[in-house]
């Protein structure tokens, strides 16, 4: 019995109600799958990332020939295959997941630096979201990700270099398991 294929669908172009409906449209004419996705608005602009599980027989070609009604409206798409048969997981085997959170004053590198300390730790980024609003106090930064730390370091770990990190450029993080049975223990005061 043939298995499924993996493929990348990156898309992006104006947004307008209707976009996703009609990329779902697309995806259901031909049985494919959604197996991980994000969309979003990025200033005012439709993106999104979807890997899809397509049935046997279901290649690059009628993958791009499904989507071609989608591009003459507006719509940028890219499909790729993806080589092999890697497990679909969000998170990295052997880790622990935490949300690592801040806001305030938004000044340049406060991404450089707190991605530089996690990356030197050994952790990886899962997911990302930055937004800067303007208030009657000036710019604020907010950023929200979630990183997989290898197991040897706790919450109390990342926190700490987190801190260092808001300490130079004069930011207070937050660290929050991502796992729900973790951060159960840390509001039961079991925190590690």
């Amino acid at each position: 019995m043939a298995s499924s294929s993996l493929f990348v669908i990156s898309t992006s172009g104006t947004d307008h109600p209707g976009r996703l409906a009609a990329l779902c449209d697309a995806l259901s004419a031909v049985d494919c799958c959604l197996a991980d996705s994000r969309i979003l608005r990025l200033a005012g602009i439709f993106n999104g990332i979807m890997v899809v599980s397509a049935p046997p027989g279901i290649g690059l070609n009628e993958l791009n020939s499904v989507m071609a009604p989608l591009r003459r409206l507006d719509l940028h798409l890219e499909v790729c295959k993806l080589d092999g048969k890697s497990p679909v997981s969000r998170h990295t085997p052997g880790t622990h997941s935490f949300i690592v959170s801040c806001s305030g004053a938004d000044e340049p590198g406060i991404l450089r630096s707190l991605t530089h300390a996690l990356t030197n730790m050994g952790c990886e980024f899962v997911d990302m979201n930055t937004h800067v609003r303007r208030t009657n106090e000036g710019t604020e930064f907010i950023l929200v990700c979630e990183v997989d730390a290898p197991k040897r370091f706790t919450k109390k770990h990342i926190q700490t270099m987190v801190d260092n990190v808001g300490t130079q450029i004069g930011l207070e993080f937050l660290v929050v398991p991502a796992e729900l049975s973790e951060l159960d223990a840390l509001i039961a005061g079991k925190d590690s």
